[in-house]
């Protein structure tokens, strides 16, 4: 089964980038900073989700797993910064990962209504390449940190290159949705939904077309469409 993989090439070069300054064999944060009040900052919202649990080799169980593993790059990334510990600003709170020249400043603010606006800005130099406060991602999360949305920008630029959205539910399932944008449109999306008996359901769009569809059930079996750009089926399959 062929399929283009640029949406996820693209997202993982992203992650890979932002990543750089935070993990390569550094995982330290910041010199500790103290907490100049009682205000405790919000945990680092989190939404990954599992998929399928099987282990089989099926190249379309390893399409779907690979879509996972894009879905969940944003939040694995913020992971990074759940146990640094945040300074007391006057706006917010200030949480800080740092790697040779490279710093990652996560600020967080509390908005009006209870939810949260999260900005990831960048500074240093990286392959001959210099970042000045630049904002790599931002987006906002619910007072409950439950749902939310995060925008990742084209390397040094103000350019939206890719969205994710998700939600988690009362009857314990979560949604999400991953798109990336080409020329200030949505070039393709990844919809997913995993119940919490660990069931689910993935879609993949290229523009507005479902490309691709796959179901799969708590013990981690699933089937699988592909379609054309009309909408029929080109190729269906199932793995256990």
């Amino acid at each position: 089964m062929k399929r283009s993989f640029g949406f996820l090439i693209t997202s993982f070069l992203i992650l890979a980038f932002l990543s750089y300054g935070c993990s390569k064999k550094d995982n330290n944060p910041s010199a500790p900073v103290t907490v100049t009040n009682n205000s405790l900052p919000p945990d680092v919202p989190s939404a990954s989700l599992n998929g399928p649990g099987s282990n089989s080799k099926d190249a379309s169980l390893l399409l779907v797993k690979g879509y996972i593993q894009g879905l969940n790059g944003f939040t694995n990334y913020l992971n990074k910064f759940q146990n640094v510990q945040a300074a007391k600003s006057d706006t917010g709170w200030v949480r800080r990962y740092m790697n040779g020249s490279i710093v990652a400043t996560l600020t967080t603010t509390r908005l009006q209504d209870g939810s949260y606006n999260w900005k990831l800005t960048l500074s240093g130099t990286n392959d001959s390449i210099t970042y000045n406060n630049w904002l790599a991602l931002e987006g906002t999360s619910s007072a409950d940190g439950k749902s939310g949305t995060w925008k990742v920008y084209h390397d040094n630029t103000n350019l939206l290159t890719g969205d994710y959205s998700w939600q988690k539910n009362s009857d314990g399932s979560i949604t999400a949705i991953l798109r990336e944008y080409r020329n200030g449109s949505v070039h393709s999306r990844i919809e997913a939904l995993e119940n919490a008996d660990k069931s689910g359901q993935l879609l993949f769009y290229m523009g507005d077309n479902l490309s691709f569809k796959t179901l799969w059930q708590s013990n981690g079996s699933g089937q699988w469409w592909m379609y054309d750009s009309s909408g029929t089926v080109l190729h269906q399959g199932m793995w256990t």
